[in-house]
This record gives C-alpha cells, structure tokens and sequence, in this order.
C-alpha cells in the first residue's frame, strides 16, 4: 500500500513528513489521514516545535495533501534539477 512518517534529520534539527503510496491507492485519503496520525503523534509524543514537508512544485496532489494536514509553503527551491517546495507546520498553528 505504501507508507507515511516523521523523519528527524539531527543537522538540520527538524521532523519531516513524508509519505509514499502505491498508485492504485491514490486518491483514497490516505495520505492525509496517515499525515494527520503522524503529526499527532510528532507533537503530542515527540513534543516536536513544528515539521516540514518537501514537495515538487509540480506534484499538485502531494501539495493538496500537506495543505491538507495544514502546512504552508515557506520557500521554494530546487531539487534535482526541478522546482520544489518546503512546507511547514508549527506546534501553534496546527
């Protein structure tokens, strides 16, 4: 089916979600109920400040998805040769 989670990257010092699914289960919700689980649990146990999310500025369903789970765009930058987008969301806005 795929998977979602929180990644905690020690350097830069931040939680990032991300998640991967299987094409035929696209489109069925689960990315963002999966998200939202994940960032409860980001916030509410790991007592996280806030979390990021990356997308490519052209992947209009996964940006659905973060604006979903409630993150906004920060700052655009780029990613392999193509336009990506750094979402977050903070502790206090969620």
């Amino acid at each position: 089916m795929g998977w979602c989670g929180l990644k905690y990257t020690s350097d830069l010092k931040e939680y990032d979600l991300g998640f991967r699914f299987a094409q035929r289960h696209w489109n069925q919700g689960y990315a963002a109920e999966s998200g939202i689980a994940c960032l409860n649990y980001g916030f509410d146990q790991l007592k996280m400040d806030s979390t990021i999310g990356r997308v490519l500025e052209e992947n209009l369903a996964s940006r659905r998805v973060l604006e979903k789970v409630g993150m906004t765009m920060e700052v655009q930058y780029e990613f392999q040769a193509k336009s990506g987008l750094k979402c977050r969301l903070d502790k206090t806005n969620r």
